[in-house]
């Protein structure tokens, strides 16, 4: 597969099976999105959003499910403001990876596979800490690194702290890019996500959060709207792992 590699300064160039650049310059990810993404390393998630503005007319278009009917020109406004650093301070960069696991439903075990855009506060012997992204205006990630974590790891069965595979498989661009528009987009617009920011906030206890977001994941289940509920089952267990205190709001 081929592969297209974005300097730290925004540039871009295929790159070939040896591994090195090609000299002429692409100008537009358009017919690139099939290709393996590489980043230098240092890129700022600002430079690599400007890329994906550039073409917001055709990437509207191309990740208009994934965005659940919204697009990007709803956040350009917020992209112009002025970093607040306030929920991101703990934050060390931004990472795209792979959450794989083994599912044993009735005795038939199935992989899961989920692409994750989430903020990395710390990393001790291997174990990272993280917390997620879908609260904080995207204006207050500029000025972070952003990484691809291309490791492809299938976890044991039977074994604790045992994997099955442990891999590497690289992210394509339209991968890295639909993981991180879905993201920003998990609850609609700026002022959408707002509002329901505020109606969390007012929710002190994580354990009561988790219960009234369970709640309505089992309405939707109950209505047969099970796309939604799977999205909210995904929410769900982003909270499960991270405490309310981590959670950074205004």
């Amino acid at each position: 597969m081929k592969t297209i590699f974005i300097t730290s300064d925004g540039k871009m160039y295929r790159m070939n099976y040896l591994g090195r650049l090609e000299r002429e310059e692409i100008k537009s990810i358009k017919h690139y999105l099939n290709c393996i993404l590489h980043l230098e390393e240092g890129i700022t998630f600002e430079t690599f959003f400007n890329i994906i503005l550039k073409d917001k007319d055709f990437l509207n278009e191309v990740f208009k499910d994934t965005m659940g009917g919204f697009d990007l020109n709803q956040f350009t406004k917020e992209w112009k403001k002025n970093i607040k650093n306030k929920d991101v301070e703990n934050i060390q960069y931004l990472e795209v990876y792979r959450d794989i696991k083994l599912n044993d439903i009735t005795g038939v075990i199935t992989l899961d596979i989920t692409n994750v855009f989430e903020g990395i506060t710390k990393m001790d012997n291997s174990i990272k800490e993280s917390v997620p992204l879908d609260f904080i205006a995207i204006n207050d990630l500029k000025k972070l690194p952003l990484k691809l974590n291309d490791e492809f790891i299938i976890p044991g069965h039977i074994i604790e702290n045992v994997n099955l595979i442990t891999s590497t498989k690289g992210m394509t661009l339209f991968e890295v890019i639909e993981t991180i528009l879905y993201d920003i987009t998990f609850y609609g617009d700026p002022s959408s996500r707002d509002k329901i920011k505020e109606d969390v906030m007012s929710v002190n206890n994580k354990d009561n959060m988790i219960q009234l977001l369970t709640i309505d994941m089992e309405d939707m289940v109950s209505d047969e709207r099970y796309e939604e509920a799977i999205e909210l089952l995904s929410l769900i267990k982003k909270y499960k792992k991270t405490s309310v205190d981590e959670i950074e709001f205004d």
